[in-house]
């Protein structure tokens, strides 16, 4: 089992404009992966929100423009589990850690207090635990290994390094693809400057972007330099609506690398990530895992701990 922890802090107030729809949605802003508040990455995440179309739902997450909004379509469980919709102002996804873990916190403090909960998400239920501490535990989808038919300099050619500065990498999935890119520095993180043209080629020439990517979603850009055996700082890009955005705190490409670690590294990870360092939003996330035992071999199982303070709600009318 994968294991990856996650810290949340205290919320900020928001304001919020005039939507035209009918609908008066309690919803809340969080900080994610965040040890202090106004650190970490924002969420909102939004109540009763069944009878809001698809586009409805789009048009919101891009208002907020946080990297993702969540929204919960019911006050009871469906299945066993209470269904969930994740969107970036750009594209629904069918996974996300921080907004997985900031749902299921939300859930078990202010609609079904609990140690228990799953989300019926679209990559399938995630189950999530809260343990006595307040950490809550999940566990993702199982992780898928892709190829890679491109080299280094390929990967160097858009970012603004050399290809020697890229040690190694691979092709990860939990649910929304991920490129793991080892560089050899933190000051190699510091020097990514990409060419968003070059990049755009290459993401289509390798089937990586949404638009002919097997899967439809494009594949993030994980960059990881390790800081010592156990310790990581990262910088992950992702595309929004024709551009390269940083993400200050990714609990989906953190699992891809807990898995990529567990696969290639050791049967044993416990590690520390530091991400949004550049951003100004000091994330924290802690791995921990180990292999799945299973006779048919299963690949390994990411989950992830995370902890939260106090919320602010207001409502979207």
């Amino acid at each position: 089992m994968l294991t990856l922890l996650l810290f949340f802090s205290k919320t900020v107030n928001c304001i919020v404009k005039d939507a035209q729809f009918y609908m008066n949605l309690p919803f809340y802003i969080l900080d994610v992966f965040a040890q202090n508040k106004y650190e970490g990455n924002q969420l909102a995440v939004f109540c009763n929100a069944q009878n809001l179309s698809t586009a409805q739902m789009q048009v919101i997450a891009r208002e907020i423009n946080f990297a993702e909004s969540t929204f919960i379509l019911s006050d009871a469980p469906i299945n066993g589990g209470y269904d969930v919709r994740i969107f970036t102002p750009d594209t629904e996804l069918p996974f996300a850690g921080h907004p997985t873990i900031g749902t299921s916190w939300l859930i078990l403090n202010k609609i079904a207090p609990g140690n228990n909960v799953k989300l019926n998400l679209k990559v399938g239920q995630i189950p999530v635990v809260k343990h006595p501490d307040g950490a809550l535990w999940l566990t993702a989808a199982q992780p898928t290994f892709k190829e890679t038919p491109f080299s280094s300099a390929a990967l160097a050619s858009f970012s603004g390094i050399l290809p020697a500065q890229i040690t190694e990498f691979g092709h990860v999935s939990t649910g929304v693809p991920c490129l793991v890119i080892y560089v050899e520095s933190v000051a190699t993180l510091a020097q990514l400057n990409f060419n968003v043209e070059a990049a755009m080629q290459f993401f289509v020439d390798n089937a990586l972007y949404k638009t002919n990517s097997p899967d439809g979603i494009s594949s993030q850009l994980y960059w990881v330099a390790a800081t010592s055996e156990n310790s990581f700082q990262t910088r992950m890009f992702c595309w929004e609506n024709n551009r390269l955005i940083e993400d200050p705190a990714t609990g989906s490409a953190a699992s891809c690398l807990l898995a990529y670690l567990l696969k290639n590294k050791s049967p044993v990870v416990e590690a520390h990530i530091r991400q949004g360092v550049e951003m100004g939003r000091n994330a924290r996330i802690y791995l921990k895992g180990q292999p799945l035992p299973n006779k048919r071999r299963r690949p390994r199982s990411p989950d992830c701990d995370g902890r939260v303070g106090s919320v602010n709600q207001n409502h979207w009318s």
